[in-house]
């Protein structure tokens, strides 16, 4: 009887051993398979696709606008243009202008080549209204460009929101920079520079071809241009933008609003229809109920597998061991 009662409590020991060592098994591959699914939705999902893009669209203005305030910079009359500037304002004798003028432009040509990205730079004298030097870009500027939204000003900079070209083809969206500044002779002139910003974003970073809206706001958050007529030009999305590198989120006419503070001071924006982003977050959620579902149904049917496969056959060897034993007493 006691071996018949070792025998069942050994058999339980190992059934039950079999049993815990599956369901602990499942749980800790559900787990796994949990993380890995959170994990890759972060690195994946729509909020986060939208994050990078703003980021990267963000980095590359913020590059042109470093860039032409480094050419304005040259272009002042401490630069190394500026001086040439400088010569050819003083010059009295004829020849001497020319020769001087002749060098500027030469100068300005330079900026050009070294500068791919740079669609015209100019000087404007806002009296004469006209340009120092004529015939240089593709279109004369305007005086209206002194009418260009604002995003920035200070150091004697006013950084201009994106705006359709007024040296280059009128079509062609750039961001500008315009800086006023008096050279010796007392002349005033207002140095204009503008660049195409790459908007383009690879397929790796938009694969899903969402239809985005860009904006362009200044320091109090006040859009300044936006390519979507839904939300305009002078719209306040955030009562307050969130601090020099920082993010926030916010729902707005029907679109969801994320928005990037540059270093410089202004602030970037795209926006997603909210019907577009609330079913991609749909389909990450469902995403991972499947998962976890499969894993466990996989899981349980291991643990039915082992229990006929292992379980059974040792009930048999049960009963064999019991009739046996029986079959002895008798």
């Amino acid at each position: 009887m006691r071996r018949k009662n070792r025998g069942k409590q050994t058999l339980k020991k190992k059934m039950l051993s079999i049993l815990l060592l599956s369901a602990m098994s499942s749980i800790l591959a559900v787990v796994i398979v949990s993380y890995m699914t959170i994990r890759m939705i972060q690195n994946d999902g729509i909020k986060e696709s939208m994050q990078i893009y703003l980021e990267q669209i963000t980095r590359e203005m913020d590059s042109d606008y470093y860039d032409m305030i480094g050419i304005v910079n040259q272009m002042s009359p401490d630069g190394l243009i500026g001086s040439a500037t400088e010569r050819y304002l003083s010059s009295n004798d004829n020849y001497d202008r020319y020769l001087e003028q002749k060098f500027l432009r030469e100068e300005l040509i330079k900026l050009g080549y070294v500068n791919t990205k740079l669609l015209g730079i100019t000087y404007y004298d806002p009296k004469e209204q006209k340009e120092l030097i004529g015939n240089f870009n593709v279109r004369v500027l305007d005086p209206s460009y002194q009418t260009i939204s604002k995003v920035v000003v200070g150091a004697d900079n006013t950084i201009q929101a994106m705006h359709d070209s007024y040296l280059g083809i009128k079509e062609t969206p750039v961001v500008s920079v315009m800086r006023r500044v008096s050279f010796g002779n007392q002349k005033m002139l207002d140095i204009y520079a503008e660049m195409e910003p790459d908007m383009s974003v690879s397929d790796q970073l938009n694969k899903e071809k969402w239809p985005y809206t860009y904006m362009e706001m200044d320091e109090n958050g006040i859009v300044q241009y936006s390519n979507n007529p839904v939300i305009v030009q002078g719209q306040k999305i955030l009562s307050e933008l969130p601090k020099k590198e920082g993010h926030a989120v916010t729902n707005q006419e029907g679109y969801k609003i994320m928005v990037y503070r540059s270093t410089i001071g202004y602030a970037n924006a795209i926006a997603l229809p909210e019907n577009i982003y609330q079913k991609e977050m749909n389909m990450w959620r469902l995403k991972l109920v499947v998962i976890i579902l499969a894993t466990f149904g996989i899981f349980s049917c291991s643990v039915i597998y082992l229990y006929r496969l292992i379980c059974k056959p040792l009930n048999q060897l049960q009963k064999q061991i019991i009739q046996v034993g029986n079959g002895a007493l008798h």
